[in-house]
């Protein structure tokens, strides 16, 4: 389709023209109106007890520990099985959520299989502002901290054989993750214009034939 043809196509089907163009500009206003994201990321590790055997508990590793690890996020997650992800480097931002909290045992597998091989519990917070994400931060790590006491008490555990957990890094960096607003307008912009010439397209095509058919039956009932 030319110019021409389009704005001849728009003039005759001028309410999908305008409907796109509707469209185009309220998700236009939408893109424009995204504000800036905070989000943070850390790790709630897992640490044995320590003992004359294992002095240095941050270098003590235990699949005991990746278990108990486990117990905890499921404790506060629910039984409900944690949505599979094609990379540990996938972020609740990259999920849609702007303003939450996740909890969840660290998976090295990927999107198909399942690996747990770390002792630590991944905490990821996104919020409105730096100090709304540092807060729910904090709050996370004392509900883990809270629920393994918790778990350690209904078992009994003594003092001296208690599993510690401890935050890394000690002070998450909070990042500021606003996107390119200029490069998400021009996207939307040829997204709905795309859109729209599709659309005007389609019922031009459909005029075109309507427009033969009806031609062929007036040829066909012409007396001979």
């Amino acid at each position: 389709m030319t110019i021409w043809d389009i704005l001849a196509a728009s003039r005759r089907h001028w309410i999908v023209a305008a409907l796109g163009v509707l469209l185009t500009a309220l998700a236009l206003m939408l893109v424009s109106n995204q504000h800036t994201v905070y989000y943070s990321r850390t790790s709630a590790y897992f640490l044995a007890p320590a003992s004359a055997v294992n002095p240095n508990v941050l270098s003590t590793t235990s699949l005991d520990l990746v278990d108990t690890a486990g117990v905890i996020a499921r404790r506060l997650n629910g039984t409900g099985a944690p949505p599979k992800l094609a990379s540990t480097d996938a972020t609740i931002v990259g999920r849609g959520i702007y303003d939450g909290t996740s909890i969840s045992l660290i998976d090295n597998g990927g999107q198909w299989t399942s690996y747990f091989n770390v002792q630590a519990l991944d905490i990821q917070v996104s919020g409105p502002s730096a100090q709304i994400v540092r807060k729910h931060q904090a709050d996370a790590f004392d509900l883990i901290s809270n629920e393994l006491a918790t778990l350690q008490d209904e078992q009994g555990v003594q003092a001296v054989d208690r599993i510690a957990v401890q935050l890394t890094p000690s002070s998450p960096t909070v990042v500021a993750m606003s996107g390119d607003r200029r490069r998400a307008q021009a996207m939307t912009v040829v997204a709905g214009a795309s859109a729209t010439l599709l659309a005007l397209a389609c019922f031009e095509r459909r005029r075109i034939r309507r427009s033969a058919r009806s031609g062929e039956s007036a040829t066909l009932s012409v007396p001979v």
